[in-house]
């Protein structure tokens, strides 16, 4: 009864999550949106990051698309990269948005 049980679970198909959408480890589905751009440092840092533990990210680069920084700014106040949108609520700063990430996705 068990190993049917089981068995079953293994076999059920894995949740579709919307675009940017990333399961943290409680199984709780979070809207990620990182806004960056390629030259800046801490960006590059996260990134390297967001690579290795593989959480999907929605990428907004406020350098090929200028519309994003705006969007950033009406957002969190200020321009700033890199910037992790969870759920719309913002997070600055690389190496906390690091931090979060390790907790909740690794």
């Amino acid at each position: 009864m068990l190993r049917h049980l089981f068995r079953a679970l293994l076999q059920r198909p894995a949740p579709v999550l919307p675009a940017g959408a990333a399961q943290d480890q409680q199984g709780q589905a979070h809207q990620l949106v990182l806004y960056k751009f390629d030259a800046c440092p801490y960006c590059q840092r996260l990134m390297q990051v967001v690579g290795e533990l593989q959480v999907p990210l929605e990428f907004k680069d406020i350098r090929n698309n200028p519309s994003y920084r705006e969007e950033l700014i009406k957002i969190g106040g200020k321009g700033m990269t890199p910037c992790l949108l969870i759920d719309g609520q913002p997070m600055y700063e690389s190496l906390d948005i690091i931090a979060y990430l390790r907790k909740h996705y690794s």
